[in-house]
């Protein structure tokens, strides 16, 4: 209707190297969680972490998005999402094994710069030392 939006988006990506070398540098790794992710992680941080915590990225990866949008006065509207995401250090894997999923809530002003986002992601299968949800702040689409 004229107040009520669904908004559904998906991205799927592998990276498959080529050579000799199985190392694949970190810079061309995918990486997800965060504000256009999985809205349950902070930044970049869903995925494999190294000992020392900090997350290593992958090879492939899937992101599934949904948003029930509604306007609730002119500028101002309100959202409800459920968001799906995997990351594996396997490209043909897709982090379908070890998917995790997201249900959250947020305000977003239609402003004349784009968008502007106040969003928090809670989780619905944290990991082990995973944080249960994330709060975010952005300017542009989700997706």
């Amino acid at each position: 209707t004229e107040k009520d939006h669904l908004a559904f988006g998906a991205r799927i990506g592998s990276i498959i190297p080529q050579g000799e070398s199985d190392l694949l540098p970190i810079d061309l790794r995918y990486f997800t969680g965060g504000s256009n992710s999985v809205r349950s992680f902070t930044e970049r941080d869903l995925g494999v972490k190294s000992s020392r915590g900090v997350t290593l990225g992958g090879r492939s990866y899937f992101i599934a998005n949904a948003e029930y949008i509604r306007t609730l006065a002119s500028i101002v509207k309100g959202v409800v999402f459920f968001d799906a995401g995997g990351l594996s250090s396997d490209s043909s894997a897709f982090g379908f094994d070890d998917p995790r999923y997201a249900i959250g809530a947020g305000i977003r002003l239609d402003l004349p710069i784009g968008p502007v986002r106040f969003e928090y992601g809670h989780s619905l299968n944290p990991g082990k030392n995973e944080d249960n949800g994330a709060f975010h702040f952005a300017i542009g689409a989700t997706f």
